[in-house]
């Protein structure tokens, strides 16, 4: 572990405030923080050495560079309550001045082990494959292609609700602490599940889209209502989930998302070396895709709405509406002007919606539906139109983004 001196001394400082306010013995039934190191030896930490010192020593661990992204927060205050079991040993028994920098550096030295990598796995409800699958870093597998291996395993659980003909399982390689490979496992696959939520919105775009979630992620749920009035009364038990249908990816699906940039989207995520619209662009799909999977349509217009900034506001633009109407209108319709007169006065109203919604929490004009619906259409639009100028045009930047809508608009639009 390559630890810096800085931080070193910032450990050391945080250690040793963390054992001037232990609690030896006589712990209050109210301390901020209680362990034991016997069945009849308890200790603590005063309210100032946990809510200060503790608080600290997490967050300094969690922010080290390539060491505190790959541990779980639960398994960091394990080694934490590690720790504080060998400094409350010291001062119970009597240990008068204890080397706080040898404490710290190897209690840090613990925490920078090399980990081993971990085959994670978990299951997809709502997706339908017949074959593998890769998106990114994620592998989807045929449900019943893995079903043998996990017989006696954690995933158990899920077996009885699974059905190969609409879940599958998803799996990655990881290489960090236990618990947190399987954090990161779960941020993989929402991420490469987005992906597919912005192809199936194309592929289906006047059709239903299935619904593909996570495991244990699905809405679902009940609640027990009752009415009463003063002649009759009525209850009931409300389901608050939803029929999931299977997102069903075929040959002929993958034929068309091809169409669509798939692989092209594959080859992004995949380089070392993204521009900074390609980043904007991978980005925009993931507010897209949170966008698909919300239920409440204020809430679905403003995830769509964060979409379509993302991937084309520059940063240094401090009037969303003075540029983005033009830029998105002749991104999406580059050669139709009646079009791109309409989608600009469009997108414009959909700016003082936002604002609104914002700024005051409603909208002023337009329905809820109705936003959810313009907006998400407007956000697929742009990604799509967006990955045809990086690939066909050699777009890298915002800025070069919006020079090239500047020449179409001047050659062709005008």
């Amino acid at each position: 572990m390559g630890l810096k001196p800085a931080e070193l001394v910032t450990a050391t400082e945080v250690i040793e405030g963390l054992c001037e306010h232990l609690l030896i013995q006589d712990v209050p039934e109210d301390a901020s923080y209680t362990g034991f190191l016997s069945i009849d030896e308890p200790f603590g930490l005063d309210y100032k050495g946990f809510h200060e010192f503790y608080r600290r020593l997490l967050s300094f661990v969690l922010s080290l560079d390539d060491i505190g992204a790959l541990w779980s927060q639960d398994a960091i205050e394990g080694k934490i309550h590690t720790l504080l079991i060998d400094l409350a040993k010291r001062r119970y028994e009597g240990e008068e001045a204890p080397d706080f920098a040898s404490i710290a550096h190897d209690w840090l030295a613990d925490i920078g082990v090399e980990f081993e990598e971990f085959g994670c796995y978990v299951p997809v409800v709502g997706l339908s494959i017949d074959t593998t699958l890769e998106i990114g870093t994620v592998m989807f597998h045929p449900l019943d292609s893995l079903r043998s291996e996990f017989e006696g395993q954690l995933i158990s659980p899920y077996r009885e609700h699974l059905h190969p003909l609409r879940d599958c399982i998803a799996s990655s390689v990881i290489r960090a602490e236990k618990l947190r490979a399987i954090e990161l496992l779960q941020i993989e696959v929402n991420w490469a599940l987005n992906v597919l939520r912005l192809m199936g919105s194309l592929v289906w775009h006047n059709q239903p889209q299935g619904s593909i979630y996570v495991g244990g992620q699905e809405p679902k749920g009940s609640s027990y209502a009752v009415a009463l009035g003063t002649q009759d009364s009525v209850s009931k038990g409300v389901d608050t989930g939803r029929v999931i249908p299977p997102f069903r990816i075929d040959d002929e699906f993958l034929q068309v998302a091809k169409v669509y940039g798939l692989d092209h989207i594959r080859d992004i995520a995949s380089s070392d070396s993204q521009t900074e619209l390609e980043r904007a662009f991978l980005l925009s799909i993931q507010w897209y895709g949170e966008g698909i999977r919300e239920t409440l349509p204020l809430y679905e217009f403003v995830k769509f709405y964060v979409a379509i900034e993302i991937a084309s506001k520059k940063k240094s633009e401090s009037s969303t509406k003075k540029h983005l109407p033009r830029r998105l209108s002749v991104l999406i319709y580059p050669w139709s002007k009646e079009k791109q007169r309409n989608l600009e006065d469009g997108i414009g109203d959909l700016i003082d919606e936002r604002n609104a919604v914002f700024h005051g929490g409603s909208p002023e004009k337009q329905s809820e539906d109705y936003l959810a619906w313009f907006s998400r259409v407007v956000a697929m639009q742009t990604l799509h139109h967006l990955r045809m100028a990086i690939e066909q045009e050699g777009l890298d930047t915002k800025e070069a983004l919006d020079s090239w809508v500047q020449q179409q608009y001047a050659t062709y639009l005008q």
